[in-house]
Parts: C-alpha cells; structure tokens; sequence
C-alpha cells in the first residue's frame, strides 16, 4: 500500500463533505457502485471523505438517492498545482528545461553505496576516491572509474579488490579485503627450535620426536623436537609436530628515558577551506592554502535524500610543542611499564619467579635494568604457533 502522502501528492484526490439526507446508505451506494472512498469522518452536519477526482462525478448519483448535498473542501495532487499554471509560461519552460536536465545529467552520480567496507574505512575510502575524481555529484565515466580503480588499490594495500559500478544515479563501491596467503613451510621448517637459553623443566610432546629430558640445559636455537615420526614400519617420516616445553630462564633487558621530554598539545581547529563539488568543479565558499591541511569530503543529503553535490573540506589542526619534566619516580615507573610490557608481549604466559629492578641516574636520564627469572614456553616453531 503506498504511503498517503504520495497519494496525495502524486495522484490527484478531493476532500469533500456530504450533509443532510441518509449519509449511512450514501456510502453504501458508493461501495455497491464500485466507488472507493476513503478517511471517512464526521463533521458537524455529515460526514467528511476521501475521493480519486476521476471517481467524484460519480458520487452525485449515489448523492441524490440518498438525499444527500455535496461540497468539495479541498483538491489535493500535483495536477491541480500544475493546472493554476497553465497559464504562466515561466512553469512550462520550467518543465521542459528540467526534462532535459535529467537527459543531460544521465550519468550523474547521486548517491554512494559501500559494500564490504566498515563504516570507519568509508570516510577513509570516499576521500581517496575523491582525489581520482569520483565522488558524490561527478559524473560517472567507465575510463574514470577504471582509473580511479587502479589507483586506489595501489595505494590500499589491505584491499584485495576494488569494483566500482554505475547504475541509475548510484555509484556502488565493493571491496574485497585481502587475506594473508599461508606461509608454505618445507620440512626442515616443522623442528621446533629454543626461543630462549634455560633449563628445561617440563616436557609435552604432542606430536614429533624429542630427546630432551627435564634439568637439561638449552641454548636459545637448540633444537628441541624433530618433525619426524615413525610409520607403520618404523620408518621415520617427516610430519609437523607440536609441544609445549616449560623451561627455567634468567634474563636481562634495559630500557632508558630522560627525564625532560616534549609533547604535542592541540591548541585548536579551524577550517582552512571549504567547497562544494559537482560535475567536475569546485564552487569556493571558503579558500585556503594550508599544506598540512586534512581533507574531508561528505555527500550532501536533505531529509534523508542524497543530493549530487558534495562538500569538500579541509580542517587544519594547530599544535604547539611543550616541554614537560617528569620526576624521578615518574620516570622509573614508565620505565617498568615499558618493560612488563615487553617481556608479556614475548611471553604472555610466562609465570614468574622472580624480577629485579635496579635504576640509574646520569646526566637527567634514568637507565633500568631488569633480572627477570621465570618459567616459559621455549618451543619455538611456525607450525607449533597455529
């Protein structure tokens, strides 16, 4: 059912209001006539009603068997508006000129789809493209668009494909992300080597052949398990192996950081420039000539309607540098942040046995050194981190 606002609006309709007489069987000679009439109400002395112009002629003779009176209250619909302008040249050569705008802007881009591209990347996206020219109000060539496609995948290496397609005022963008390919390992790649020198303290062999035995001493890049293992008749095979091999480790890692540092701290932002865009041009409210400018383009739309027009910014950030001192014992504690950090990022299931951190002042710069012991995972191998 269409919404009663373009029924109103497209198709031309008439309110009116029936008095007097036997309203009760007015509708129901419309009804057995064939006449649909619709937003029955009552007034003060009838009813109120709604009728399809081509249909009100006929209600005059259900009108009379019912002893009924007629008035029309209001014409709704473009045609009547169109109708108090049969006269005025102005409206004719207005239509006919908007006739041959449509013609003319055949393969003007209203409206931009992304497809299998988050919302975040579409305003990253939508700016790249407008550097090629494809934008929101330009008109849509295929030698543009098959430009615009190169350039942006050479310069989006995340994407694996980029399609651009023009189809009734809609330009529609897919992006195929790109998928990392699968390392392909050779066999001599399946051992499982020591990611770190220690004493090895516990061993599980899930698959492979391993001779390591608890309390023995590793160096880091010491083999641990061999990608090997026996078939039917006890003939060794290569096969990807996978273990978990708990070792004792002492180690040591240093960090600095000087006391007096600088920041940059945003002051403000200003719009250095702003334009709207259409057919290939720029119209300047607004001119700047910033280089470290960020632009911004943003299709225009109007209750909810795209317009092929868009806004084209720029927005400049001002920044100053200032220097800040931080206190000593600020300083150690980043220091000790930035080194747990470290050591969890390599080992994030390390248990810990033990750390030792010692500090040192020279010249306004704090040095650290951490003595870590601890039980990690050692085995080290491509296939035994899947």
């Amino acid at each position: 059912m269409k919404p009663l606002f373009l029924n109103s609006t497209l198709f031309p309709q008439v309110i009116f209001q029936a008095t007097g007489g036997n309203t009760h069987f007015f509708l129901s000679d419309c009804l057995s006539h064939r006449i649909r009439v619709s937003d029955v109400s009552s007034s003060e002395y009838g009813l109120r009603a709604r009728v399809k112009a081509k249909d009100y002629l006929r209600l005059h003779r259900s009108a009379r068997r019912a002893g009924c009176h007629l008035n029309i209250e209001k014409k709704c619909g473009i045609w009547f508006s169109l109708y108090k302008l049969r006269r005025h040249k102005g409206a004719a050569m207005g239509a006919i000129l908007s006739v041959v705008l449509l013609l003319l802007t055949g393969s003007l881009v209203w409206n931009v789809e992304y497809y299998g591209v988050s919302s975040d990347a579409q305003q990253e996206l939508g700016n790249l493209l407008f550097t090629y020219g494809v934008y929101q109000g330009c008109f849509a060539t295929d030698e543009k668009m098959r430009a615009a496609e190169t350039a942006v995948l050479a310069r989006t290496p995340q994407y694996a494909d980029i399609s651009l397609n023009y189809a009734k005022g809609k330009l529609i963008v897919e992006v195929q992300k790109a998928t990392s390919e699968p390392q392909m390992l050779l066999p001599q790649d399946w051992d499982i080597t020591a990611s770190e020198t220690g004493v090895i303290r516990q061993v599980e062999v899930f698959s492979g052949t391993s001779d390591i035995r608890p309390g023995q001493l590793v160096q880091k890049g010491d083999v641990l398990v061999r990608a090997v293992w026996p078939d039917q008749e006890n003939r060794p095979q290569p096969s990807p192996c996978r273990a978990r091999i708990m070792a004792y480790i002492e180690n040591t890692c240093a960090t600095a950081l000087r006391l007096k540092q600088t920041r940059s701290v945003i002051t403000g932002t200003q719009t250095d420039s702003l334009a709207l865009c259409f057919g290939g041009k720029r119209f300047y409210l607004k001119k700047g000539e910033a280089p470290d400018a960020v632009p911004s383009c943003q299709g225009v739309q109007v209750l909810g309607f795209a317009l092929p027009v868009t806004v084209y910014k720029t927005i400049q950030t001002q920044t100053v540098q200032e220097e800040y001192v931080l206190t000593e014992t600020q300083a150690k504690q980043k220091c000790v942040e930035t080194l747990n950090a470290l050591l969890y990022a390599e080992h994030p299931e390390m248990e810990v046995l033990s750390r030792e951190y010692s500090f040192e002042n020279i010249e306004d710069t704090v040095y650290c050194t951490l003595q870590l012991r601890a039980y990690v995972d050692i085995a080290a191998s491509p296939m035994n981190e899947k």
